[in-house]
């Protein structure tokens, strides 16, 4: 376990999403040539609180998976917003409640940015939990 196991287990999960392409900050990505939606995944490290009394040490960290959707505005069909939002709900289905790896997934929050830099955006906020003992 550890910063780069949490890291891991986030972007193992983020794999299974198939309907765009993915940005991870360790990867380089062109958004400039991606002429469709694309979700960016930002992985927050938090702090650790001791959680434990007398002998081993256990520590609990805290953090946040950013999942940032940006969408092309549309012209006819469905809004941006609408399908921004779909794809929020099928994101958030990957993490609510999942524990993976000693990660444990908290209940993810939906905020809406709009539109900014050509693209319709929203943010999924997944908070994470794991306990070490050391």
């Amino acid at each position: 376990m550890g910063f780069e196991s949490d890291r891991s287990t986030i972007h193992s999960i983020v794999g299974a999403w198939s309907t765009t392409p993915i940005a991870y900050d360790d990867v380089p990505f062109d958004s400039e040539s991606v002429a469709d939606d694309w979700i960016k995944v930002t992985v927050q490290d938090g702090t650790a609180v001791k959680i434990s009394l007398g002998g081993s040490s256990c520590y609990r960290h805290v953090g946040n998976v950013a999942l940032n959707i940006f969408v092309v505005p549309r012209s006819s069909g469905d809004t941006a917003e609408k399908v921004a939002r779909t794809y929020a709900d099928s994101l958030a289905l990957l993490f609510r409640g999942v524990s993976s790896n000693g990660v444990l997934f908290r209940s993810p929050s939906l905020t809406r940015i709009g539109e900014r830099e050509g693209y319709y955006q929203m943010l999924v906020s997944i908070p994470y939990q794991r306990d070490e003992i050391f």
